[in-house]
């Protein structure tokens, strides 16, 4: 949203520190999709290897079969470390802890839980619905005292290894790790994604309210983690799924986070049933429990996730703060455009500092060089401005091709967008 972009790596230190061992591959991306490649084929074996058999086929395709766990581990992307790591995690999840004891099964699936979190992001948002499911069912079979030494000392392995992982970084550069491990969550990165957050990026030309997209996911995780704890019974075979639910409500929507974790679904389908979570301890609020209880069930969730949908509604609302018009272009060629001269009006009551840029689809091109124009647009004023793209030169597309001017800004979040293919033609 800044005008920038970010060229870090955001993410945990495990995958890279896998990968330094296979250095010896190539310095370009060779060792890093060593690792997540075999991470994925390793990940397969395990759920493979721990599945009943008739499931066994399944665990294959659901790895393997299409392509987009493979491409993603071509491309190196550490969740699919993560997602190996989670496999043994998943796999039979109810049973951790049980009798009152860890044993070496329940170390080991703590371990690889404590890795993936320091592998990616994703974990974390799965790891408190596991915390809350196997406290629920351990205290339903052991009493309440039991389930939380159960559950503390699951979550301290867990949390040994991951500081393990990061100990080295957390001393030697505790600003750049902290800031660096939150990246994905602070960037304030554009609008991108499979979600309600296409309303504004497709559907009408922006808003001025982004930012509650960010809250309406907030609210969204904790209203299901929520109805997770009051009805684990019930949604105890779901605790794979819910947590990437509020994904649908970000500004970083969906775009694998809910398909990247395919695996554990199956994982937890097959191996973690409703009969798993019968005797799940349950809070005994009374109006939950009486003769009325259906009914006082449904309002309870309504009201949980009320919040969550009211500020999804409040961004997608939203009008564009911007009102562009494209007043002249010079072309190079008939079908190449150096530079567009634009009419941009802020009707906010906030000045606006945009970043502009051209797009012909689902995702975002580089932003263009303001040329000529104030860097910040004050509230209820015109500017004219002259952008230039990226490279020198604008390649129109084919007749029929929807192309957007779009202009994000960042204090506040905001977005304004305009069809301009009929503008960008026009020879100048």
């Amino acid at each position: 949203m800044t005008g920038g972009y970010d060229l870090t790596y955001g993410y945990p230190p495990l995958a890279p520190l896998l990968s330094v061992p296979l250095l010896w591959l190539g310095h370009g991306g060779a060792p890093a999709t060593a690792v997540s490649t075999g991470a994925l084929v390793a990940g397969t074996v395990v759920l493979w290897r721990m599945l009943p058999a008739p499931w066994r086929s399944a665990a294959t395709m659901v790895c393997l079969g299409f392509g987009m766990l493979p491409s993603y581990a071509r491309l190196g992307y550490p969740a699919i470390v993560a997602l190996a790591l989670l496999v043994p995690v998943v796999v039979r999840w109810p049973r951790t802890g049980a009798g009152g004891r860890l044993g070496a099964a329940g170390l080991a699936r703590a371990a690889c839980l404590g890795a993936a979190c320091a592998a990616q992001q994703l974990p974390w948002f799965l790891a408190p619905f596991l915390l809350a499911g196997i406290y629920a069912v351990r205290r339903g079979e052991l009493g309440g005292r039991a389930a939380a030494l159960v559950v503390l000392r699951f979550t301290g392995a867990a949390a040994t290894v991951w500081l393990l992982v990061n100990t080295y970084f957390v001393v030697s550069e505790p600003g750049p790790w902290l800031t660096g491990i939150a990246l994905p969550l602070t960037q304030g990165a554009v609008l991108h994604g499979q979600g309600v957050v296409d309303i504004s990026l497709y559907l009408t030309d922006g808003s001025d309210r982004l930012d509650w997209y960010s809250s309406a996911s907030l609210l969204l995780l904790g209203g299901l983690l929520v109805l997770f704890v009051l009805f684990v019974r019930r949604l105890g075979p779901a605790a794979t799924v819910l947590p990437w639910c509020a994904f649908y409500l970000a500004t970083r929507s969906q775009d694998g986070y809910y398909l990247l974790m395919t695996p554990l679904w199956l994982a937890a389908a097959v191996t973690a049933p409703a009969s798993a979570f019968a005797g799940a301890w349950q809070p005994r609020a009374r109006p939950l429990s009486g003769p009325r209880r259906r009914p006082a069930r449904v309002a309870l969730t309504v009201l949980l996730l009320m919040p969550a949908l009211v500020s999804a509604a409040v961004a997608a609302t939203g009008a564009p703060p911007l009102r562009m018009r494209v007043i002249g272009a010079r072309h190079l060629t008939p079908a190449a455009v150096s530079r567009l001269t634009l009419q941009v009006t802020n009707t906010d009551a906030m000045a606006l500092t945009p970043h502009f840029t051209l797009t012909m689809g689902q995702g975002m091109d580089p932003y263009w060089r303001i040329v000529r124009g104030p860097r910040t647009l004050p509230a209820h004023t015109t500017a004219r401005y002259e952008i230039r793209p990226p490279e020198g030169r604008f390649t129109v597309p084919r007749p029929g091709a929807r192309i957007r001017l779009r202009a994000f800004t960042a204090s506040p979040q905001t977005l304004s967008s305009t069809d301009v293919q009929q503008a960008v033609r026009r020879t100048g």
